[in-house]
């Protein structure tokens, strides 16, 4: 997802994040750092942690920041896979919040 688009759907229409922004939810909760590099003061996208090409849903949980280089090495690989080397980052993630569903259940 680009920089500066909206995320729409009814997840953010309805429920618990009922009018709040879904970017500035995400700034709040990864504290405008990329997830996978902790990269901060550059522009951030917003990513899927597993991409709807693998099942992704469209949730706000399954969202977080991503600079630019790391949004485009992730592509559409698995979050475990991306972060084979960094456990703790991998670990940070996964820990947050329904993320513990974002990688393949085996």
């Amino acid at each position: 997802m680009s920089v500066g688009r909206q995320l729409t759907g009814t997840q953010y229409q309805q429920g618990t994040l009922a009018g709040t922004d879904a970017r500035a939810y995400l700034h709040e909760m990864w504290r405008s750092a990329c997830a996978y590099c902790g990269a901060t003061g550059v522009p951030l996208n917003i990513d899927h942690v597993r991409p709807r090409s693998r099942g992704g849903s469209d949730r706000i949980s399954n969202h977080v920041l991503a600079c630019v280089p790391c949004n485009k090495a992730k592509g559409n690989l698995p979050v475990d896979v991306f972060l084979a080397h960094r456990p703790d980052r991998l670990a940070q993630i996964l820990a947050q919040p329904d993320h513990r569903f974002a990688t393949p259940l085996p």
